[in-house]
C-alpha cells in the first residue's frame, strides 16, 4: 500500500514493508527468528539467524539474518563480537546500519560520528536512507551537536518509505528543532505526525503535547488549548501521560498569565497515581515557583 504527504514542501511516499526475495519457508522461519528476537531470547534468536544466514536465498537476506544475529550478540553484552560479525555484512549499507545500532546500544556516540560523520548516507538504497540518516542523527543529538542531527532528521523524514520511521523522524525532528528556537519548523513536524496518526497511534499523544508546547512558545494560547482538546484525559487517575497533559495545560494557562487556572490544573496532574517520580518531581517545582510568584506579585 502506498501513500503520500507533503513534508517541507516535498511528497513523501510512505510504503508497507515486503520480504521480496525470501522463499514462503524462508520467509516463515525468519519471521520466527524475529519472534524469538523480539521476545528477548537472544541467544535463541542469533544461533536462529545465523542457520538462516548460512542459508540465505538472496545476499540481501544473508545480510538482513546476519544483522539480527549481531544485534542478537549486542543484547548479550558481547559487543566487540557483534561488531566482528556485523563488520562481516556483504551489503555495506547493511552492515553499516548494523554497526550503528550497536554503538548507540552501548553509548558510542561519539566512535559512530567519528567513523560515520562523512558517510553518503544519501547514496544508499533507497528503503535505507532513513534508518542511516536517524542513526546518525540520534548520535549527534546525544552529543548535544543539534545542528547537526536537525539536519540528519530531516533527510531521514525526507527519505521515508515507511511510516513508523517517519513518524519517528519527525518526533525527533521536532524536539529538537524546539531546543533550537525554530518553532515553527517544530510546528509544521509535528502537524505531519497529526496527518499519519490518530488519537489511537502511540505517538499521536506525544505529539500533541509537542506542538502545544511549540505553539505556547510563539505565544499562539488559544491555539495551544484548542490542540490539547484533542486529547481524552482518562477518566482513571493514573499514569505518566495523564500527568503531562494536565501539566502541559498548566504550562499553557501560565503562559497566558491565568495563574489560577495553571496552578489549578498544577495541583491535579500532583494527585495523578502511578506515575514516574520524575514527573511528579517536575510538576512539584512548578508549584514551588508558581507559589513563589505569587507571594511576590
Amino acid at each position: 500500500m502506498i501513500n503520500a504527504i507533503f513534508l517541507f514542501g516535498i511528497a513523501v511516499i510512505v510504503t508497507t514493508p515486503s520480504f521480496a526475495g525470501m522463499t514462503n519457508d524462508y520467509s516463515d522461519d525468519f519471521q520466527s527468528a524475529v519472534k524469538l528476537f523480539k521476545g528477548g531470547k537472544n541467544e535463541d534468536s542469533r544461533a536462529a539467524f545465523m542457520k538462516l544466514a548460512a542459508h540465505a536465498p538472496t545476499p540481501k537476506s544473508k545480510a538482513k539474518a546476519m544483522s539480527y544475529a549481531a544485534l542478537s550478540l549486542g543484547r548479550q553484552k558481547k559487543y566487540d563480537e557483534a561488531m566482528a560479525l556485523a563488520s562481516r555484512i556483504e551489503i555495506r549499507p547493511l552492515s553499516i546500519k548494523c554497526r550503528m545500532e550497536l554503538m548507540l546500544a552501548n553509548q558510542k556516540e561519539k566512535e559512530l560520528v567519528a567513523e560515520f560523520m562523512d558517510e553518503e548516507i544519501d547514496l544508499w538504497p533507497e528503503a535505507l536512507i532513513t534508518s542511516g540518516f536517524y542513526l546518525r542523527g540520534q548520535a549527534y543529538s546525544r552529543l548535544k551537536n543539534y545542528r547537526a542531527a536537525l539536519e540528519d532528521f530531516e533527510q531521514a523524514a525526507r527519505n521515508a518509505c515507511d511510516r513508523d520511521e517517519l513518524v519517528n523522524a519527525l518526533l525527533n525532528l521536532a524536539g529538537v528543532a524546539q531546543i533550537l528556537n525554530e518553532d515553527q519548523k517544530a510546528v509544521d513536524a509535528y502537524l505531519n505526525i497529526l496527518q499519519l496518526t490518530n488519537r489511537w497511534h502511540r505517538k499521536y499523544t506525544q505529539a500533541v503535547l509537542g506542538l502545544a508546547a511549540a505553539l505556547k512558545r510563539q505565544g499562539k494560547y488559544d491555539e495551544a488549548l484548542k490542540e490539547l482538546g484533542k486529547l481524552e484525559i482518562p477518566k482513571a487517575s493514573g499514569g505518566d501521560w495523564h500527568l503531562q497533559i494536565l501539566s502541559t495545560y498548566g504550562e499553557v494557562y501560565e503562559a497566558r498569565g491565568d495563574r489560577d487556572q495553571a496552578m489549578a490544573k498544577y495541583r491535579e496532574a500532583l494527585a495523578v497515581t502511578n506515575a514516574q517520580a520524575g514527573f511528579i518531581a517536575g510538576v512539584s517545582n512548578k508549584i514551588e515557583r508558581l507559589v513563589r510568584i505569587q507571594s511576590n506579585p
